[in-house]
């Protein structure tokens, strides 16, 4: 009787599983399932029919999106003896975390579902929308005057790369903060910000804007990046420009929101949650 009688060749498990032979010897290369015997001869690798139940853990894994990197920690290199109590555990608690990350990618793709709505409504109003819009924490950095398109990019490329290094994310709302200051304006870029990331909240450049009323219109890119030319006689507090979050967003020709801090009107408004 040959040696291999009882054993499949690769091919043989291939069918045996339904799992192609470059995925097995994949999982041979990151240690989670290695051959019982390989041909010193022709290097033929070799299985046995038990080692079937190891192939359809590693694809139960497979299917939940769990890393197979780690799984050979869950097998006894000398013995080749599977812990299946701990692997599972391992693959119970990387399910978990998984369907945190989902239910997160859901809570913030909802969100922007509501932002994009929010800017449509801005894009077909023919004149500014009054909102409540929810607090806001921003961290700012100093832009000087006559903020022009080039120079705008700039900046904000250089201040993004900076959170970035830093270990912090920007959110979806980065562009020019105006700050009233007497009967001029100080100018900064500005990224929103999750303050529970780190605690910035006594970092210099941290502004946070309580749950406000806000004026909101749609306009192009300001030439010399001022938009004071807008407000002629009134002077709201904080001014914001920022892009046009839209259905069909352009990139080459983006369209920016303009926002200012106001008084609540004395009709009712609509309140952004």
């Amino acid at each position: 009787m040959e040696k291999t009688d009882n054993l499949f060749t690769i091919g043989e498990f291939s069918q045996l599983t339904g799992v192609n032979a470059k995925s097995l010897r994949y999982y041979e290369k990151i240690g989670v399932l290695s051959p019982v015997w390989i041909d010193p001869d022709n290097s033929y690798r070799y299985y046995t029919l038990a080692q079937g139940s190891l192939v359809r853990s590693i694809q139960h894994y497979v299917e939940a999106g769990v890393p197979l990197e780690l799984l050979h920690n869950y097998i006894d290199p000398a013995t080749q003896r599977i812990h299946f109590r701990e692997q599972i555990a391992y693959g119970i608690e990387a399910v978990k975390q998984k369907i945190e990350k989902l239910e997160q990618f859901l809570e913030k793709s909802e969100m922007l579902q509501q932002k994009m709505s929010r800017c449509e409504r801005l894009r077909k109003s023919s004149r500014p929308v009054s909102e409540v819009l929810p607090e806001k924490h921003y961290l700012l950095t100093p832009a000087g005057d006559r903020i022009t398109y080039r120079k705008y990019g700039t900046l904000s490329k250089r201040f993004l790369l900076d959170i970035k290094r830093e270990g912090l994310t920007a959110g979806t709302e980065i562009g020019i903060l105006s700050r009233r200051s007497g009967d001029s304006y100080q100018n900064y870029i500005f990224a929103d910000i999750q303050p529970e990331e780190r605690d910035i909240r006594n970092d210099r450049r941290y502004l946070h804007l309580p749950r406000q009323h806000y004026l909101s219109t749609v306009i192009p890119f300001p030439e010399n990046g001022s938009v004071e030319k807008y407000f002629p006689e009134e002077k709201p507090d904080i001014i914001l420009l920022t892009y046009l979050f839209t259905e069909d967003f352009d990139f080459r020709n983006p369209e920016y929101e303009l926002r200012w801090s106001a008084d609540p009107p004395e009709a009712a408004y609509h309140d952004v949650l």
